[in-house]
């Protein structure tokens, strides 16, 4: 999955997109989540993340929640 660039800043770039049900399906049933980063200049970096506590934690509780108002009034 390519996630795009939103916005960039003089010293990073946030990227953003929605995530489909069937994304986090697969998380819930992966065993190992690999992020590749690729910046403006082609330089990428990787990292890898365990999920064998994803489905647990993701079915489970809310710990914290946070609510905030997105309409304008």
């Amino acid at each position: 999955m390519q996630v795009p660039y939103v916005i960039c800043l003089s010293n990073a770039c946030v990227a953003g997109n929605v995530i489909d049900p069937s994304f986090v399906r697969e998380l819930e049933s992966g065993q190992r989540l690999v992020l590749e980063v690729v910046n403006p200049n082609i330089l990428t970096a990787a990292a890898s993340l365990p999920l064998g506590e994803f489905a647990k934690v993701h079915q489970g509780p809310a710990t914290q929640v946070f609510e905030q108002d997105l309409d304008e009034k």
